[in-house]
């Protein structure tokens, strides 16, 4: 796959106001007394390559008259995207350094790194043997399925219904491509602060000083798992149904899942926030000097999702179709989504250095579901009551419609 897109970032910047003069935002606001400032210097174009494999088989196999079983193994292996000129950047935590995949296409490396003070924050793939995607392949992706029908009994009427397979989320092209090849020294991410010690630091003519600049630890970064394993969820059911006869059927029903290896993102330089600092009024400290926040994809996160479900559907005369359902499910997770708000959650971790304290009720959980739905064939056109003997437009223009509709009412999010 071929992706190509250009990047035109925030050069302006953002301007953020709080009440830290005059107890009052807007009050900051007019008075021009910026609480901080951020930016993202300079253009980036992606040129994504990435190639996907598949392979896989799948059987019925009849077991007896009553039983049938469904056998599936599949294989998946997704390369991860590099940049057609290797403009790409990962910040390691086993190096504590930026890894650039090539300083092919930047002549002025040694500038811009020195520019931001980070010269030993900076490395080169080939430096310590890394690929030029910045990331390696998991060539652990096998995915086996299986299903099985059984009828019951021997009038057929109730069957018996399972299944278990795992399936692959592959690799996320979208988080790599806005944070690796989005990043320093490609653009800069630039957060400016102002200091209790000096608060007249940042101005609205000098909301970006040259000299914090120089100082370092205003440069943002990111950083995706080199060994970063693929996701995959597990997902099983067990259903019966039975015929009671006169069009209506009734079904019980279990779903779960299990995620493993999802992904999540949060600050691995998450500020050292104590007491004495704060009733200082100093600025909280990060463990890695020279970078400010480091915005990291790792994939240790997990899910369950639990489903008791019933349904109940009756086909009538005259074309009527009805189904109702009822769902009582549960999903909890420690990231209900990559990156970003999800449903109200927060973006990325509120405590890079403890989240087992992320594990809850996922943001779009929803205890309660019932879903009800019907159609009619209208009894219009031939072989109808109505006008079942209108021909040529008449019966192109009445015959063939149908009236449905649905309803769906469910509990709140958490």
């Amino acid at each position: 796959m071929r992706f190509n897109q250009p990047f035109f970032n925030n050069n302006r910047g953002t301007f953020n106001f709080l009440d830290r003069w005059t107890n009052q935002p807007v009050g900051d606001f007019l008075l021009g007394l910026l609480n901080t400032t951020s930016r993202t210097v300079g253009i980036t174009r992606n040129y994504l390559r990435t190639t996907s494999y598949g392979a896989f088989f799948n059987d019925d196999y009849k077991v007896t008259r009553s039983l049938t079983l469904n056998l599936g193994l599949r294989y998946e292996l997704d390369l991860p995207p590099v940049d057609r000129y290797d403009r790409a950047s990962n910040f390691i935590p086993e190096l504590n350094k930026i890894v650039i995949a090539s300083d092919a296409n930047l002549p002025n490396l040694a500038a811009r790194v020195a520019g931001a003070n980070l010269t030993d924050r900076v490395a080169l793939a080939r430096d310590f043997d890394l690929p030029r995607s910045l990331v390696y392949a998991d060539h652990n992706n096998f995915a086996p399925r299986v299903g099985f029908a059984w009828r019951v009994f021997s009038n057929q009427k109730t069957v018996l219904r399972g299944g278990w397979g795992i399936f692959y989320t592959g690799h996320l092209l979208n988080p790599i491509r806005t944070s690796l090849m989005t990043g320093f020294p490609f653009t800069a991410n630039e957060t400016y602060s102002r200091l209790a010690s000096e608060p007249n630091l940042l101005t609205l003519s000098d909301p970006f000083p040259e000299r914090r600049r120089a100082e370092g630890g205003v440069t943002t970064s990111n950083g995706y798992d080199l060994h970063a394993p693929t996701g995959y969820v597990a997902s099983y059911n067990l259903t019966v149904e039975r015929d009671l006869g006169g069009g209506t059927a009734i079904e019980l029903g279990y779903v779960g899942s299990k995620g493993t290896h999802l992904g999540r993102q949060y600050d691995v330089n998450q500020p050292i926030r104590t007491l004495e600092l704060y009733q200082a009024g100093l600025a909280f400290p990060r463990p890695i000097s020279g970078l400010n926040a480091i915005n990291f994809y790792s994939f240790g996160s997990n899910s369950t999702f639990n489903a008791g479900q019933v349904s109940l559907r009756k086909r009538g005369r005259g074309g009527l179709f009805f189904r109702v359902n009822y769902s009582l499910s549960k999903s909890v997770d420690d990231a209900s989504q990559l990156s970003g708000n999800s449903d109200g959650g927060v973006a990325g971790a509120q405590n890079a250095r403890d989240l087992k304290s992320e594990r809850a009720r996922s943001d779009f959980d929803r205890r309660h579901t019932f879903t009800a739905a019907f159609s009619w064939q209208l009894p219009v056109g031939r072989r109808h009551r109505f006008l079942s003997g209108a021909g040529g437009l008449a019966q192109a223009l009445t015959g063939g419609w149908q009236l449905s509709g649905t309803a769906v009412l469910y509990s709140g999010q958490p």
